[in-house]
């Protein structure tokens, strides 16, 4: 049963449901999710936050988008976050629905806008988890 409930705070926070409905995702949904983080410490939020942005910057300096074939390196370390994401779990300093909400985003992106929405949510994510 547990699962179930932490398949549906993931969804509250998914690409399809901030297509569908981005204000929704980045406040109700983003709090709802945040508030369901157990085992997750701020800092290592915040690591993954951080690689995001590090990308997001990577790009705009070099004028590039994500799909590009310039940008390998980049989409690189965005697939790399759901190694380390499942790692972390492993080592118990994620939550499980963490990791779920962020392999589902890095299969999610595919150009630079679907990028900077995963920022978004994320640091939706990242603040309300903060009132924690």
């Amino acid at each position: 049963m547990q699962s179930n409930t932490r398949y549906s705070v993931v969804e509250e926070v998914s690409p399809q449901k901030a297509e569908q409905d981005i204000k929704y995702v980045l406040t109700r949904g983003a709090q709802k999710f945040a508030s369901d983080l157990r085992k997750s410490k701020y800092h290592q939020l915040r690591k993954y936050y951080n690689e995001i942005v590090s990308v997001l910057d990577d790009l705009k300096k070099k004028d590039t988008e994500y799909s590009s074939s310039s940008a390998e390196d980049q989409r690189i370390k965005i697939y790399m976050l759901k190694a380390r994401a499942s790692y972390d779990c492993q080592r118990r300093l994620l939550d499980e629905s963490l990791v779920s909400f962020i392999e589902k985003w890095v299969d999610y992106v595919k150009n630079s806008p679907d990028l900077e929405r995963f920022k978004l949510v994320y640091e939706a994510i990242l603040a309300y988890s903060k009132q924690k």
